[in-house]
């Protein structure tokens, strides 16, 4: 009997038992959590920052939904490492979980930024449910919040802070907001709502440095422009595969995989947060479109199962869906303004 361990925690590892679960009924399935949480959705982490929802609205399926399909989860062993040519995943304490097919969507730990100081107190990340608890415990403590956007979730992020009544700032090495999934005048219509809302945006900025003791209490872009701040938030951050590099699969910062989804390594599949393919040309994140993550989970386990398929019919890169984010008087406004003057979000000077 064919034995599917997936990897993670994320809607892609719904998808993917699902599709096991609709072809292949009698497989056994094990579904090993990174951070001890049954999956849930990523894309809801705003709302929960925002007050708007509460943590058992994140999941995906209720406890009962994997006992009623026969698939075993486990949330409280973390992977130590994993024997490609044994099938076999080693878990905490000695345990360990073999395979004939494994689909790897995340792993334990993840990678900051490299920025000096990114392990002070007041450091997060949207990546875990877990982390963005901690921000959460850690918003009485702050004032001003600096956020470094990659996309939607960033954006929906520090319009909830600033609704909390924090001071924010959203940061970019870009020259606009969300250059990569954005044309240039919706990422000029995002900056100047924005800026409407008391949120000023810093293009072409990287950060060089978190400044403080413990606790940080400013940040020191590579310009040289200090500014004080109690929290930095990095929407996306890239999975810790160094444990992986003692093998032989092929990885940079993400593991290598075609369009099936199959990296080098018989039967091991990589998605969601953890691919990286050259054509199409996709870098997987923890922002990852909703649609795709769906659509890669999908054609990883239809290839692990024999039929052919391919990563095509790509969805367009998730963007700003302004209508539910802001009203349609400060559109209107906006919109206007647009048409008759300058918008005023522009690079951080010194």
């Amino acid at each position: 009997m064919e034995k599917f361990v997936v990897v993670g925690q994320s809607r892609a590892v719904v998808t993917a038992v699902k599709t096991i679960r609709s072809l292949r009924p009698e497989a056994l399935v094990t579904i090993v959590s990174c951070d001890g949480q049954y999956p849930y959705d990523r894309f809801l982490l705003p709302l929960l920052i925002g007050r708007k929802l509460k943590d058992k609205d994140l999941f995906l399926e209720t406890e009962e939904f994997y006992k009623a399909n026969n698939i075993e989860v486990i949330l409280d062993k973390e992977i130590t490492r994993i024997n490609f040519n044994r099938r076999r995943v080693f878990l905490a304490e000695r345990n360990y979980v073999d395979y004939d097919v494994l689909i790897m969507a995340d792993m334990p730990g993840i990678r900051l930024p490299e920025i000096k100081g990114n392990r002070r107190t007041g450091v997060f990340h949207l990546s875990r449910l877990e982390t963005v608890k901690s921000l959460i415990r850690y918003l009485p403590f702050t004032e001003t919040a600096l956020i470094q956007v990659t996309g939607a979730v960033g954006i929906e992020t520090a319009l909830f802070l600033k609704a909390l009544g924090k001071e924010v700032l959203v940061s970019t090495s870009q020259e606009r907001l969300l250059a990569e999934a954005l044309p240039a005048e919706s990422s000029n219509l995002l900056a100047a709502l924005l800026e409407k809302r008391g949120i000023r945006s810093l293009l072409n900025n990287n950060l060089d440095d978190i400044l403080g003791d413990s606790e940080l209490k400013a940040v020191r872009f590579k310009s040289g422009k200090v500014m004080a701040c109690d929290m930095v938030l990095f929407e996306d951050v890239a999975p810790d595969l160094r444990f992986l590099n003692d093998n032989d699969l092929v990885l940079t910062e993400r593991i290598h995989v075609t369009g099936s989804m199959a990296s080098n390594m018989a039967n091991v599949y990589a998605l969601d947060s953890l691919c990286q393919m050259e054509t199409p040309k996709i870098m997987g994140s923890y922002s990852l479109d909703p649609a795709l993550a769906d659509r890669q989970a999908e054609v990883a386990i239809k290839n692990s199962l024999g039929e052919a398929a391919v990563l095509d019919n790509i969805p367009p890169k998730a963007s700003i869906n302004f209508e539910k984010l802001f009203t349609e008087t400060e559109l209107a406004e906006v919109r206007t303004l647009q048409s008759g003057s300058p918008l005023c979000s522009t690079p951080l000077q010194n």
